[in-house]
């Protein structure tokens, strides 16, 4: 699927651009990820996982926000992100792989997340929220 299939399907809508819509999904962005470091002392490296994507994908929204696109797909986040900011385009895969280990962390039986993998992913939660602020100008 790529931006245009996102918008042709509903996944991606244009609405009003919104600064205050944007600043809030960066402090949701800046919660999760104090939820994900308050959990990596407790070895709940599944939640902590979980809490960084949310961070991320927060981040995310706060560009289309900013640029007047609701979504109703992760997936469709990532493809916004990808067209129409291509110098983020590593950040992007990055969330797009956060993205499938949160799948497996909630869907998955057996998925094991490590320590190095907990605070790695609060680290690039940590990175992804700094840049889109600086993009963002907040």
């Amino acid at each position: 699927m790529n931006v245009n299939d996102c918008f042709e399907k509903r996944f991606l809508i244009r609405v009003a651009p919104s600064i205050e819509k944007s600043e809030k999904s960066l402090e949701q962005a800046a919660y999760f990820i104090k939820q994900a470091e308050s959990n990596l002392p407790l070895e709940n490296y599944k939640l902590v996982l979980f809490c960084s994507y949310t961070s991320m994908f927060h981040s995310a929204r706060a560009i289309l926000f900013r640029d007047g696109v609701k979504e109703r797909s992760h997936v469709c986040v990532i493809e916004y992100l990808k067209s129409e900011c291509p110098e983020i385009t590593s950040f992007a895969n990055t969330l797009d792989s956060y993205r499938a280990n949160r799948h497996n962390v909630v869907y998955g039986l057996d998925y094991l997340v490590s320590e190095i993998d907990a605070q790695e992913s609060i680290n690039d939660a940590m990175e992804f929220l700094a840049k889109i602020r600086k993009m963002i100008g907040s």
